[in-house]
């Protein structure tokens, strides 16, 4: 049997190394994309320019100057999704906007993790490892202004995430959350 790729290790859901000579092209591909979708000016049917570069999107889905991924290829936006200005995807692992998500101006949603060990850090071969747990985003959520959204979190349907906030656990559905670490302030 054939070793995995880095890039098929990475999607698995394995420890990859993300240096990796066709990780760091679909990453130069982003850029290169993202460059150019981030001056267009009508920001109406803008799915249709991001059909094909993102693992899938809907319809009706508005997104803000600035947007940001590592790949595309692992971010899946549902329909009647408004993602505002300065918001950034690192979908090393698989980040899932369920529909009619609201997304605040400058929320970064986090899905790789680095080792803890200190040692394998400072490693030449092991300081690239990576690996990645999916974020999942519910249907009907919205998640307000500068939140961050850690690895292996999923958002549970009609829930409000307060500004600011730092989430670092699953969240239940029809639940206000707040602070760092974000926490349950209210049943909706």
């Amino acid at each position: 049997m054939a070793e995995d790729t880095e890039k098929q290790k990475m999607l698995a859901g394995k420890q990859f190394h993300s240096r990796d000579k066709k990780l760091v092209k679909d990453k130069n591909n982003a850029i290169a994309f993202l460059k150019i979708f981030n001056q267009i000016e009508n920001p109406y049917h803008i799915e249709d320019k991001l059909r094909g570069f993102l693992g899938g999107i809907g319809q009706n889905v508005k997104v803000g100057r600035n947007f940001d991924v590592t790949y595309g290829y692992n971010v899946f936006i549902g329909s009647n999704v408004s993602i505002n200005r300065n918001c950034k995807f690192l979908d090393t692992g698989k980040i899932i906007i369920g529909d009619y998500c609201l997304i605040g101006p400058s929320v970064h949603f986090y899905t790789p993790s680095h080792p803890l060990d200190p040692q394998k850090r400072k490693d030449p071969v092991d300081k690239d490892l990576v690996t990645a747990e999916p974020i999942s985003i519910e249907e009907n959520v919205w998640i307000g202004g500068n939140v961050t959204v850690l690895p292996g979190v999923t958002i549970g349907q009609n829930s409000v995430i307060g500004a600011g906030s730092v989430v670092t656990k699953n969240v239940s559905p029809n639940v206000v959350v707040a602070g760092n670490p974000a926490k349950v302030i209210k049943q909706l």
